[in-house]
């Protein structure tokens, strides 16, 4: 959660290509130490593994299942696009591009503090979806026009909470719907079909975002 403030100081003495190394190798230490502490073998239940099966995914694919996604693909996509539209909003708007890495820090901490309340109070159905998903929606874009009209860093920080809270909603009002449809017997293939749906509907998004934010 911390990671994105260690940045600071490379941003500030401009020694990003630093940072990269570091990165690298923090990223081989942990593949090694991975390595080291995998399993030797695979152990499935009852000395057999379930091999996957397309057929099982008409199980999942069902209709409330695509329109789901449907409504929650927009606000899922925008969420997506905080990693471009905040860094566009603090670098070339304000030119305070220091401040990146806090945006990330307190979009990290927004995550942290709401995700378990919400995914324990959101108990949404697919019909209250249908009028609560436009509303997110709304609340993701129209605030961007006011902090355009009085640009500051308080009111890009205002922003990016109410950004950030809707986007923590979105995902976990997805993750408790696909748990109820699923009753816990394809979690993982389900999860991995929205996955694969919402990487596709958020290339979709991200090609239109330009045109909303990035002015």
């Amino acid at each position: 959660m911390v990671a994105p403030l260690l940045t600071i100081p490379f941003i500030f003495y401009r020694k990003a290509e630093w940072l990269i190394w570091i990165s690298c190798c923090i990223e081989i230490i942990m593949l090694f130490v991975m390595f080291k502490t995998a399993p030797k073998t695979h152990e499935c239940a009852n000395g057999q593994c379930e091999r996957f099966k397309f057929g099982a995914l008409k199980g999942i694919l069902n209709e409330q299942f695509i329109f789901v996604h449907l409504l929650l693909f927009i606000p899922l996509g925008l969420g997506s696009a905080f990693y471009i539209i905040f860094p566009y909003i603090f670098t070339n708007l304000l030119d305070k591009p220091e401040l990146v890495s806090v945006s990330f820090f307190v979009n990290n901490l927004i995550a942290v503090l709401l995700q378990s309340d919400f995914s324990r109070k959101l108990n949404l159905t697919v019909h209250k979806l249908i009028y609560i998903a436009p509303i997110l929606i709304i609340l993701q874009i129209m605030p961007w026009f006011y902090a355009l009209q009085w640009l500051s860093t308080i009111t890009a920080f205002l922003y990016l909470v109410i950004f950030a809270t809707i986007t923590v909603y979105a995902n976990t009002a997805l993750s408790n719907m696909l748990v109820k449809l699923d009753n816990g017997k394809n979690q993982g293939l389900m999860f991995g079909s929205s996955k694969l749906i919402l990487a596709i509907t958020t290339l979709g998004v991200m090609n239109v975002l330009p045109y909303i934010f990035l002015i």
